[in-house]
């Protein structure tokens, strides 16, 4: 027998009994950032596990001048306390390895905290009925200090646990690469090795007595200290993130300022058009002087408002360009004071902002049309004053020194348009 410590029991309980609050406050916080459910069922376990501690140091005999426990009268009441706690840990940690529940969206929301502070009012008023009903409970230890058989038999099991558990655990952490499996694993080993220390045999303030002590307080702060690493990690990386955000943003406000320039000060008629609904979007400053609307009078406007097409074949035409990466049409526009104006339009999809729409760059053609329509009626009629006179007409091209001429010239010569010199 060492040196008799009489407030060692006690108050190395309640520093694990504080240690496994903080391991179960971090765990069920880890779990509801990362919704992770095996951190879930760990906080559910040490949260377990401390209760049962600071009951264990509240029944601790000889804290009382009578020498009484502080809420207890019987000397084998914290041995079942502590048999609970280990037994409750013990299984939580098994269920974080196997249990695919609870839900991510109860993981998310506050049932998750609901469900945690109503597990520890269980844990709590169990406790208490468990030192009302002291006295009729089977003693675990005897009057020298002794496990009792039916202890030496729980604990064996509840070691038998804990190795188990401790080996499923580091098989799941290496497969999932879960860091916070990997300190549990180490947790679970130091406890059930505390366990087959005490069930070898030991008694009351002997060598082992006190290292069944201090190996699961070892276990709980290597838990402990990997969960604050572990949340030192998570927000950095976290702050690595929210950098990349802000500089994702940024370069978002920078291309959409590049973007507003270009779209805004181009020369060329432009307009961002709803595919679905066929609604102008946007338009820009050259779009608005050549339709005659204001920026807000023409972005109450539909583009069949402008088409004096039937919008039936306006809109399967934009189906078209939003599935393609670009599209030609050609179109005729109706300008704010009536007018009717041909147009090229060259449309495809775009993404602005998130949102899926059309580009559509609009090009006035009618003057080039009036200018080819006069040019075919020129032809025309030179056609037909070449076929109906009865003169001789030629012509040289001198660009391209080339010879033209009507029947009456092969007539005088007698001789076909093949036997005829193309040049001069």
């Amino acid at each position: 027998m060492l040196v008799v410590l009489p407030w060692f029991a006690p108050v190395i309980s309640l520093f694990n009994s504080l240690i496994l609050f903080s391991v179960a406050f971090l765990a069920i916080g880890r779990a509801r950032v990362l919704q992770d459910k095996a951190s879930f069922w760990i906080g559910q376990g040490a949260a377990g596990l401390g209760v049962a501690l600071a009951f264990y140091a509240l029944t601790w005999p000889g804290l009382m001048p009578s020498g009484e426990a502080i809420v207890a009268r019987f000397p084998g009441t914290p041995a079942w306390f502590a048999q609970m706690g280990l037994t409750i840990f013990s299984i939580f940690l098994l269920l974080a390895v196997f249990l695919r529940h609870p839900s991510h969206e109860m993981l998310a929301d506050r049932r998750l905290l609901i469900v945690s502070a109503a597990w520890i009012l269980l844990l709590i008023s169990a406790s208490v009925v468990l030192i009302r009903i002291e006295a009729y409970l089977p003693a675990l230890i005897t009057a020298n200090g002794f496990f009792t058989r039916s202890l030496v038999v729980w604990s064996a099991a509840v070691a038998i646990l804990l190795v188990f558990g401790a080996a499923f655990s580091m098989r799941r952490f290496l497969a999932s690469g879960n860091a916070l499996l990997g300190y549990i694993a180490i947790a679970q080993i130091g406890f059930g090795f505390a366990m087959l220390v005490a069930v070898i045999g030991m008694r009351r303030y002997d060598f082992w007595w006190y290292l069944t002590r201090a190996i699961p307080t070892v276990s709980s702060m290597i838990v402990l200290f990997g969960l604050l690493l572990d949340y030192v990690l998570l927000i950095r990386r976290e702050q690595e993130r929210t950098r990349q955000v802000r500089k994702a943003e940024q370069e978002m406000q920078e291309s959409e300022g590049r973007y507003r320039s270009l779209f805004q000060n181009n020369h060329a008629v432009m307009l961002l058009i709803d595919p679905a609904s066929g609604k102008i979007i946007e338009a820009n400053s050259a779009a608005c002087a050549y339709y005659g609307y204001s920026p807000d009078e023409i972005t109450r406007r539909d583009i069949t408002d402008i088409n004096i097409l039937p919008p039936e074949l306006v809109r399967s035409e934009m189906q078209q360009a939003r599935s393609e990466q670009r599209r030609h049409f050609l179109f005729k526009h109706r300008l704010c004071d009536g007018q009717i104006r041909d147009v090229e339009v060259f449309s495809g999809p775009i993404s602005v902002r998130g949102r899926k729409l059309l580009y559509s760059i609009v090009h006035d053609i009618t003057e080039r049309k009036q200018a080819e329509q006069a040019c075919r009626e020129s032809e025309e009629r030179y056609s037909l004053i070449n076929r109906a006179t009865n003169d001789i007409l030629w012509d040289w091209d001198l660009t391209n020194d080339q010879l033209h001429w009507n029947a009456m010239v092969e007539a005088a010569a007698g001789r076909r348009r093949d036997e005829m010199p193309a040049t001069i």
